[in-house]
């Protein structure tokens, strides 16, 4: 149900930015989401269907990249992606602490229909 709040401020966000260009429609969006922030794919999308709706913004493409945690040794530096259940780094078997990686949650672009046909890549 966090998806919901995201995906408000990513439709109002994508609103303005195509406004700003004098777009007449929406065609495409790019999200990075970080592993660590829970969200899934398929509740964005729903959620921006629904709120998009008759706005210019309805209808566009969600291409969504996922951005996995990783992990750094506290004893020899090395990061890693985690494997389930483990926190133990790979390299050397030592203890492991979080690391930013993973955590974002951001629109990379936004793809806008001009008035007159053209294409143009925002944000």
């Amino acid at each position: 149900m966090h998806e919901l709040s995201i995906t408000q401020t990513i439709v109002s966000t994508v609103i303005a930015e195509a406004e700003k260009r004098n777009a007449v429609g929406v065609k495409k969006i790019n999200i990075v989401v970080g592993e660590l922030t829970g969200f899934m794919a398929d509740s964005i999308e729903m959620y921006y269907n629904v709120i998009a709706k008759g706005t210019i913004a309805e209808g566009a493409a969600i291409n969504i990249t996922f951005v996995p945690s990783r992990r750094e040794c506290i004893v020899c530096g090395s990061r890693f992606l985690r494997e389930p259940f483990s926190f133990t780094c790979p390299s050397c078997g030592g203890e492991s602490k979080p690391t930013d990686e993973g955590s974002d949650c951001y629109i990379e672009t936004i793809e806008i229909t001009l008035p007159d046909a053209k294409q143009a890549d925002g944000g």
